[in-house]
């Protein structure tokens, strides 16, 4: 039986930036979260790639804690896939397959600190795909290719 090709998969990530500011060891407040992308679509005769960076900033309404961290990835993806698929990878699966990594190293490296770790909450990353397709170049082919 032969293997089935993932269709959309990742191939790399690393964290590009991280800064974490803390201001006071005692933080009230609450922490709101803001998530930014960007990516860029990549087609050769040989691969076909999504690079993508994700900026997920968490700051309190009390400016005692800021951290921005960037994260750059990449996908491979099959050159025959749908558009409307690729943009649905890109948009949605894409950031939601990222996002628990930078929630995971965030939470690490603030629980190292003396407050408690700071945890990303659980975000539906699918709803926020709209905004995030305007920010994306490549995905939609130009009517002359």
């Amino acid at each position: 039986m032969e293997a089935q090709r993932a269709e959309f998969k990742l191939k790399n990530y690393r964290i590009s930036k991280s800064v974490i500011e803390i201001k006071n060891l005692h933080l009230k407040g609450e922490i709101e979260v803001s998530i930014s992308l960007s990516g860029k679509i990549k087609e050769k005769e040989e691969e076909n790639v999504y690079l993508m960076i994700m900026t997920v900033e968490l700051k309190n309404d009390n400016d005692t804690i800021n951290i921005n961290v960037v994260s750059d990835s990449e996908f491979e993806f099959n050159k025959d896939m749908d558009r409307k698929l690729l943009e649905n990878f890109c948009t949605k699966n894409a950031p939601a397959i990222i996002l628990p990594y930078i929630r995971a190293y965030i939470g690490c490296l603030t629980a190292l600190t003396e407050i408690n770790a700071v945890m990303i909450p659980t975000i539906n990353v699918a709803a926020m795909g709209e905004r995030f397709k305007e920010n994306i170049s490549g995905l939609q082919q130009d009517a002359q290719d």
